[in-house]
């Protein structure tokens, strides 16, 4: 079933209880491979980081920076790896600035 946000856009729940945009489709997504193998934590907190430092479609740079934080922080909790544990999570955020902290919060 498509869902809009409050902007008009199309939107759907995945199999795992994401939002994400209709325009990727209803099916398998690369981020569901990405956590199959592993990649999760180092490519979620790669593009927070990318997310917010991108001047390019601001507005959308601080979306995608914002899904990428709220995967980075499931993986903290329900992640078995012991570099992600909760600990980590505080060390990434050390490494942001006041402003991107800001930006996350919303």
């Amino acid at each position: 079933m498509t869902d809009y946000k409050a902007d008009g856009t199309p939107t759907h729940t995945a199999e795992d209880g994401t939002e994400r945009k209709s325009r990727y489709g209803t099916g398998r997504q690369p981020w569901d491979g990405i956590k199959e193998l592993g990649w999760a934590p180092h490519f979620a907190a790669g593009n927070v980081l990318k997310y917010l430092r991108r001047t390019k479609d601001r507005e959308h740079s601080i979306e995608s920076a914002r899904w990428y934080y709220a995967r980075l922080l499931e993986l903290a909790i329900h992640d078995p790896w012991p570099f992600w544990a909760r600990g980590n999570i505080e060390i990434f955020n050390e490494r942001l600035t006041d402003d991107e902290k800001a930006l996350l919060r919303g």
